[in-house]
């Protein structure tokens, strides 16, 4: 499958072994399906969207779109005598999940990484919102930082000689001067399980998402180590408190999942935020806030920190 967007020229075509449906079927069904979600979640994940403006609908996406599909089987069900269409479920399935997945790579690898707003427009005295497209990553900030950069953490794993891969691979990085040194402020969105798909992991064994985590989780902290101070915070999508243990074996305090304030479900029953701080910073409150409603399913976290020594 080949597709561009286009102010200029529309055109869709999908081929079946080669030969031309001219009335699509199972693909023109798929692609209608997987574009209009993949669109919808990008402007609601980045909050595109204006307040009194509807859904998008495949009419907004085909007017601009040009595609080209092409799909072989041997066991091919046609709608009718004409072979114009073909109806098989399987290739309708298999190709709506590869669009939805490709198209989840695309938003987040290809926009600019790092939008800085100067003026947020929400009736508070922040001067500016930085976000990560496509990751649903945002950070409303008081002062703008030195730097504000994505740094890109492990996104594969290898199952069975085949790459698999998650596109949520990224995180927000802000670095503000703090006390002679520097302060990094990270915000985050990691794989979430079931991303990575593929053999079921033998009883007490980590999943293929568990282990990617996992791994990520290690390169932040090797990011975060190279500064004076670090808060790591966000949906880390954590499913049990014994995967925060690298952090902890690092020097790294979770306010989440810890000897001091417990495990914090923020999802269902899961603890999959949090807020973890470096050597050097005490985290004197921790809660989980449950009594205000937020367009996301977790629950957000409220923690107040303390520097420890002379500043």
């Amino acid at each position: 499958c080949a597709c561009c967007f286009s102010n200029k020229v529309q055109r869709i075509e999908h081929y079946h072994n080669s030969s031309w449906l001219e009335h699509g079927g199972s693909p023109e069904k798929a692609t209608k399906l997987a574009f209009v979600y993949a669109i919808d979640a990008y402007l609601k994940n980045n909050n595109k969207y204006q307040k009194s403006e509807s859904k998008v609908t495949w009419q907004d996406v085909e007017d601009c779109l040009i595609l080209v599909s092409n799909n072989f089987s041997t066991q091919t069900s046609y709608e009718n005598q004409t072979k114009k269409a073909i109806t098989n479920t399987f290739i309708a399935d298999a190709m709506n999940e590869f669009l939805k997945e490709q198209l989840e790579y695309y938003f987040a690898e290809n926009p600019a990484d790092v939008f800085f707003y100067e003026d947020v427009g929400r009736g508070t005295d922040l001067p500016g919102e930085v976000a990560v497209p496509g990751l649903d990553i945002r950070a409303a900030v008081r002062s703008k930082p030195l730097a504000t950069d994505v740094i890109d953490l492990p996104k594969a794993i290898d199952v069975g000689g085949v790459e698999r891969r998650t596109p949520r691979y990224r995180a927000l990085r802000l670095t503000y001067p703090f006390a002679g040194g520097k302060l990094a402020v990270y915000g985050v969105h990691l794989v979430a399980e079931g991303h990575i798909r593929g053999p079921k992991p033998a009883k007490g064994e980590p999943s293929l998402s568990q282990r990617l985590r996992q791994r990520q989780f290690e390169a932040l902290i090797a990011d975060a180590k190279a500064f004076d101070h670090a808060i790591l915070c966000g949906d880390f999508n954590a499913q049990k408190p014994s995967e925060y243990d690298v952090f902890a074996a690092a020097g790294f305090v979770p306010g989440n999942c810890s000897q001091r304030f417990g495990v914090r479900p923020t999802l269902r029953k899961i603890p999959a935020d949090n807020i973890i701080v470096s050597p050097g910073i005490e985290i004197e409150t921790f809660k989980v806030v449950k009594d205000i409603k937020l367009s996301t399913d977790h629950f957000p976290l409220v923690a107040k920190l303390k520097f420890k020594g002379e500043y």
